[in-house]
């Protein structure tokens, strides 16, 4: 049974226009989504889903892929033209642009202008076609409050909705209101998501939240144990440090084989992985369709059938065993130049996630251990994870550490911006006179040496290996793991 918005939806999206789909958490965006695919492909269109990352597109099971993945983007982390020359490089990526009729992208609050654009500029140059995305029909899928784009070096990491793109070619909108994720009991929960949602909260919805700091309810033996939240780093890395140091077992020790500048690895994997056989682990590469970066684990052991003992036995659910080779991440010049790489197993312990990480996901159960937000809407995507207030503990909540939503995305949610016309000139077949697709941002000189690279500490150890000496260390005065957290996530944000 749809819901109003859900048959609006499907009804756009059936005449061939593009079309924007909004939502809340949980309001059913992905479930109407897959409909939509069915619906068209069933016509005879052929429809693709992308979402920004592997977490996200395990929501449709093996019919959607990552835009990286899709579009042949690799890391992005080249200047635009050489990422969209090495996309054009292969073949499989050109003959899959060019099969596609209906491009469905869903999960856009986290994919950046920039790589909005060079799709847009590849489906153009692949077609033939200088209309938006070569004239083929456009679905988005999204929520603007929740989690931004991610910079980097080329990738200021500004949202979507600054394009052009989306104020001229993407007129139609539907906003699904009905909250399918949670239930009508958990009345007082969706209140309070709402309030957090715009970056806001009021005395009573504080009060709530504090109130949630008890454990979740234990629901069986079967579930797996609740999966912290974090919205950095750093205590991620702690949290799993300690969780794997709680492990009995043999502790085992895999270094990667690092070339070039090692300083400008900081930001792909770490230098050294820690494990034990039995300890929970994410995959941080895409393998297959069903093997992608966010999926989760147990480590097993060295595969043992492979006599240079470089790949790892990963049981992964519904997969089962698969040997997991090393890959290798670069580090560029802005010329596209390898500057330094890192070989390593391609996994991370997963007791703990990034908030980024959790996006798209529906959790059995959580704890999210708030702080001061960097980017708006973190606190509301770490709790509208879980479908029950029973089953999230939220730890350290205060009210400022919330940031408020920009003013206008209210106005970018707001349904229908223009009629639909039948020659499609409303949308998809808009000429343009300039799209202004900004694609690398401009050259920062606080972040570029000599040499047009990143400036590193070389020297800087990984947290993980220090982490990890320290809680197994055995020695020193007995202290409280979750004030120890607190206390490193608040140090992080002086």
């Amino acid at each position: 049974m749809w819901t109003k918005g859900q048959e609006d939806a499907l009804k756009a999206a059936k005449t061939g226009h593009n079309l924007c789909i909004f939502g809340k958490s949980g309001c059913g965006k992905s479930t109407i989504i897959k409909e939509i695919n069915k619906t068209l492909t069933q016509s005879g269109r052929v429809c693709k889903i992308v979402c920004p990352s592997g977490v996200a597109c395990k929501v449709y099971d093996e019919l959607a892929a990552t835009v990286h993945s899709f579009y042949g983007l690799q890391t992005a982390e080249l200047p635009a033209p050489l990422v969209m020359q090495q996309s054009l490089q292969r073949n499989d990526v050109v003959n899959q642009i060019q099969s596609v009729d209906v491009l469905v992208w869903d999960e856009i609050s986290m994919s950046s202008l920039r790589i909005f654009h060079i799709v847009d500029l590849l489906h153009q140059k692949v077609r033939n076609n200088s209309l938006p995305f070569g004239g083929i029909q456009v679905i988005l899928g999204g929520d603007f409050c929740q989690l931004k784009p991610i910079q980097s070096l080329l990738d200021p990491g500004d949202p979507i909705y600054k394009s052009v793109l989306l104020g001229t070619v993407f007129p139609h909108r539907i906003v699904l209101e009905k909250i399918m994720r949670q239930s009508e009991f958990e009345g007082d929960f969706k209140k309070a998501l709402d309030s957090l949602r715009m970056g806001v909260c009021d005395v009573d919805t504080e009060a709530y939240l504090c109130g949630l700091s008890r454990r979740c309810v234990d629901i069986g033996d079967n579930v797996p144990p609740p999966i912290h939240i974090f919205f950095k780093k750093l205590p991620v890395e702690v949290h799993n440090s300690y969780m794997l140091s709680c492990l009995s077992g043999e502790m085992l020790k895999y270094e990667s084989i690092d070339t070039g500048r090692t300083g400008l690895l900081k930001n792909t994997v770490p230098k050294v992985l820690m494990l034990k056989r039995g300890c929970k682990v994410m995959l941080l590469f895409n393998i297959s369709k069903s093997l992608t970066n966010g999926t989760l684990g147990t480590f097993i052991d060295a595969d043992q059938t492979d006599s240079k003992n470089e790949s790892l036995l990963i049981k992964f659910p519904n997969v089962g065993v698969v040997s997991i080779p090393r890959k290798t991440w670069y580090a560029y010049r802005k010329d596209g130049q390898v500057q330094a790489s890192r070989t390593q197993f391609p996994l991370s312990l997963s007791y703990a996630i990034t908030v980024h990480k959790a996006q798209s996901a529906t959790l059995e159960s959580a704890v999210v251990h708030c702080s001061q937000e960097f980017d708006a809407g973190q606190t509301y995507v770490a709790l509208s994870r879980v479908r029950s207030e029973e089953r999230l503990q939220v730890i350290g909540f205060q009210k400022r550490f919330l940031l408020k939503q920009p003013a206008h995305i209210k106005q970018i949610h707001s349904a229908q911006h223009g009629d639909p016309v039948s020659s499609f000139t409303c949308c998809r077949n808009k000429v343009l006179e300039s799209t202004n697709c900004e694609l690398d941002r401009e050259e920062d000189p606080s972040l570029i040496n000599d040499e047009n690279s990143i400036q590193v500490d070389e020297d800087l150890l990984n947290h993980e290996e220090l982490i990890l000496k320290y809680f197994a260390s055995n020695q020193g005065v007995k202290q409280n793991f979750n004030q120890i957290l607190q206390h490193m996530t608040n140090a992080e944000e002086d």
